[in-house]
């Protein structure tokens, strides 16, 4: 007698997707480009779908200074995972990673990527971007992040406020010059009104926490010009 395939053990009962091929726009973002969908089987008490998003064809490089003597790019990516529990229908929306992988309790899912404006033609398209999906496994995930990207800030300038997006949860920001970050900070919005403020944190893993009543964050530059910088919000489902 064989023995039943018990996904949340570690077993893949299916796993589809595909690749698509996608070329950057220096003002706009491209059109989202479906790569898998997929329904989990009903036999099970537990679902875990987990959806596997990547760029390939490129070297990664430091994203704020994508240029390199090897030729390399760096490629800004976005992926639209849409998954329901039962009949609610929720929205992921997070950055494409060499490796990314998503799990959550769901019972379906589909997976949509599109590429970030390029204003500055660092991407050197077209890029391919790739993504599956895989019903009932449940390998160690990342934690997805969405990265927004903002120009050059004169001092004690406010940025471009960003949306927090869905599961949201913590907020840092990547500063070029580093030197700029001393004195830079990031400010937390309730609709039109600031309501808190903390100094950009020293690292990733002292991200800031979102209060529950702010909906945007902002950069806000201090004495030091900031030449390009990065808000990455962290995701948390």
């Amino acid at each position: 007698m064989s023995e039943k395939n018990q996904g949340q053990k570690g077993y893949v009962r299916r796993n589809s997707g595909t690749s698509v091929i996608l070329t950057p726009s220096p003002t706009d973002f491209t059109e989202w480009a479906t790569v898998v969908e997929i329904r989990g089987s009903e036999d099970e008490a537990e679902q875990i779908l987990s959806a596997f998003i990547s760029a390939t064809g490129f070297s990664q490089q430091d994203p704020l200074s994508p240029g390199g003597s090897d030729g390399g790019k760096f490629v800004s990516a976005q992926a639209h995972i849409q998954f329901g529990v039962g009949g609610v229908n929720m929205d992921l929306y997070c950055d494409v990673v060499l490796g990314g992988l998503i799990a959550v309790p769901a019972s379906y899912m589909r997976v949509s990527v599109r590429l970030t404006p390029d204003p500055g033609g660092k991407m050197d398209g077209p890029i391919t971007l790739r993504g599956g999906a895989s019903e009932n496994v449940r390998p160690g995930t990342i934690n997805p992040q969405l990265t927004y990207p903002q120009a050059a800030l004169a001092p004690n300038t406010n940025g471009t406020a960003r949306p927090v997006p869905p599961f949201g949860r913590r907020v840092h920001a990547i500063i070029f010059p580093v030197v700029a970050a001393a004195g830079a900070t990031l400010r937390f919005r309730a609709g039109n009104v600031d309501v808190g403020e903390t100094a950009i944190p020293a690292s990733p893993a002292q991200a800031a926490a979102i209060p529950n009543d702010v909906n945007r964050v902002t950069i806000r530059s201090g004495t030091i010009a900031i030449t390009e910088a990065r808000l990455v919000y962290e995701i948390q489902t």
